[in-house]
């Protein structure tokens, strides 16, 4: 689709095809954080149970907490991204759509 005088083009299908790429790689994105989320885990409280070791987990372990499940969040982002792409993309589709209506009924085309 052109704009009028702008020189804008948006071709919707490849505009929906290219949102639905955004699913996937946030399931990637939350399958990366799962196996972060594994790992640290899995490294347990390596840095001791003395005081400098509880003044590290102090401020580690909720920062570590945030960061995993930040990736959940950003999966979720990515899937929200690619419904509203997609949403533009069928609304800029059925605006043109009615725009052409309104032009053939008018008698100008």
């Amino acid at each position: 689709m052109t704009g009028a005088g702008t020189g804008h083009e948006m071709d919707p299908d490849t505009v929906r095809s290219g949102a639905g790429k955004f699913p996937p790689a946030g399931d990637d994105l939350k399958a990366a954080g799962a196996a972060l989320k594994a790992a640290l885990e899995a490294q347990g409280a390596c840095w001791g149970n003395d005081e400098s070791g509880q003044a590290f987990a102090k401020d580690y372990e909720p920062a570590a907490k945030n960061c995993t499940e930040a990736f959940g969040s950003l999966s979720q982002a990515l899937k929200d991204v690619a419904k509203a792409v997609k949403d533009a993309a069928d609304a800029t589709e059925g605006t043109h759509k009615d725009a052409e209506k309104v032009i053939k009924n008018t008698g100008q085309v």
